[in-house]
């Protein structure tokens, strides 16, 4: 395994030791645990492989227990039938090792790669109807997962962790080629120029108040934009485009806010919908904002 010049080498499978939980409607609580090369005992489980399946990773320190993930799997599996996998390396990202956890993400997607890919040979491929979903290092576990399982229909990155993985070349960290589309969503403007080039769409989030919150609870909201997308049938996650940048956008000019240019973001994010989209959201549920209000600050 490759060791990058200021990080840990990642550490065996065996340590790492990633279950992949599967969720589907016959067994919305109760999951069907799986270890990374036990493909072949989905053959006496609930998973459906006619179905879309969809796998949530989470990130630094975390495990599939997070209440998020519960909610948001509650939620996917409501909004749609599918297989909802859930992949637990809370082995692998133990808190405060940052660099051990980072390193890690290598090895777990290739893990999870492992497993769909057995999955593909024993049923058929999964790559067309996969979508993977991570958190700060999931998404970068969803990068290494994508890239190694062919065909991948697409990965949403949420907050994707940025320190030890920007500083590489994009085959180390989350890119447009880890699968047939790739979004990420973003709540902070640190590495915006470096990702756009690196996905479909990069979607970015301003939050009323940006400036007074903490950064954990910057990141921390990342998720709860992305769960909000499933739920909220009545207020939708609508982004622009804005040529100039943040701060036209930030001002409310009107070149930002053309409703032809403009696409729901989150779960229905549309293949049409590229380069770099901001949203305003209000400071509580259910966050989003129409475009009334979106203009709120046109001509300030």
């Amino acid at each position: 395994m490759k060791a990058w010049e200021h990080r840990k080498c990642s550490q065996s499978k065996e340590t790492v030791d990633l279950r992949m939980w599967l969720y589907t409607r016959n067994n919305p609580e109760e999951p069907e645990v799986f270890k990374y090369n036990e493909a072949g005992k989905l053959k006496d489980s609930n998973f459906n492989p006619s179905k879309l399946t969809r796998m949530v990773v989470h990130g630094f320190g975390g495990d599939c227990n997070l209440t998020w993930i519960v909610q948001m799997r509650r939620d996917l599996l409501n909004e749609s039938d599918i297989n909802l996998f859930c992949a637990d390396w809370r082995k692998g990202t133990i808190y405060p090792d940052y660099g051990q956890g980072a390193a890690n993400t290598q090895i777990a997607g290739k893990m999870i790669a492992i497993f769909f890919n057995n999955v593909s040979e024993i049923f058929e491929p999964i790559g067309p109807n996969l979508h993977l979903i991570g958190f700060s290092f999931g998404a970068q576990v969803c990068s290494f997962a994508g890239s190694n399982i062919p065909n991948c229909n697409r990965i949403t990155g949420l907050d994707p962790a940025g320190p030890s993985f920007r500083e590489h070349n994009k085959s180390f960290r989350l890119d447009k080629t880890d699968a047939d589309f790739v979004d990420m969503s973003l709540v902070t403007l640190t590495f915006i120029l470096l990702e756009e080039k690196l996905n479909h769409i990069v979607t970015i989030y301003l939050r009323n108040f940006y400036w007074d919150k903490t950064l954990v609870v910057v990141i921390t909201e990342q998720y709860i934009y992305f769960w909000k997308s499933i739920i909220n049938d009545n207020c939708k996650m609508i982004g622009f485009p804005c040529p100039e940048g943040f701060k036209p956008f930030h001002l409310g000019q009107k070149c930002c806010f053309e409703a032809s240019k403009s696409f729901p973001l989150g779960l229905n994010t549309p293949r049409n919908a590229t380069g770099k989209l901001y949203l305003k959201t209000r400071t509580s549920s259910p966050y989003c904002m129409d475009l009334k209000n979106q203009k709120l600050l046109e001509g300030l």
